[in-house]
């Protein structure tokens, strides 16, 4: 009884983890999303740059926030 109940415990933790990380990435991904508009709708060489900077800025703070979940994940 004790092994299953601390299984359940387990799957439980497991579940909001995956939760929170889904959460978490819903706000950069919808960042990424507009930043990846706004270098469409770019009207000069100066708003594109402009726009494929934030572009890529946004892919390391991405990159950088799904390095930190796995990091959690297996220290979980």
């Amino acid at each position: 009884n004790d092994l299953l109940s601390r299984l359940g415990g387990m799957i439980a933790v497991l579940q909001q983890f995956t939760a929170n990380a889904a959460h978490e990435l819903r706000t950069p991904l919808t960042a990424l999303k507009l930043q990846l508009s706004a270098l469409e709708n770019a009207n000069s060489s100066e708003e594109r740059n402009q726009a494929i900077a934030n572009l890529k800025s946004g892919i390391e703070r991405s990159i950088s926030l799904v390095q930190q979940l796995l990091t959690l994940a297996r220290t979980a």
